[in-house]
């Protein structure tokens, strides 16, 4: 099969994965600021994601979570839960999102 190399990541990849419209994680920065400074902040994320890619490592806030259960609609006294929310930081989202599409991209060639 073949490799899966060095992810590229773009300012165009950074753009399509900021989503104004989501929740902001825990460190409180909401997604609609970084769209609206869309026009200079992305070329910051470039840079911060490629330094973390060749560095191996990635700061330990885009990694933390606030974590809200689900539950099920309907209500009473016991509620079970559906599953979980997990809210990170934008930053930490937006690399994810890229490094998704393209192991998805890389699986679909396979």
């Amino acid at each position: 099969g073949e490799e899966l190399g060095k992810i590229t990541i773009t300012r165009e990849a950074v753009l399509m994965e900021l989503q104004a419209d989501k929740s902001p994680g825990p460190d409180g920065l909401h997604p609609r600021v970084f769209k609206e400074m869309a026009n200079g902040v992305e070329n910051v994320l470039v840079l911060l994601f490629q330094n973390s890619q060749g560095s191996g490592k990635a700061p330990s806030d885009w990694k933390v979570a606030n974590i809200t259960p689900q539950f099920k609609k309907g209500g009473g006294r016991k509620q079970e839960t559906t599953g979980q929310l997990d809210l990170t930081s934008v930053v930490g989202r937006v690399l994810n999102a890229i490094i998704k599409e393209v192991i998805a991209g890389h699986l679909e060639k396979l």
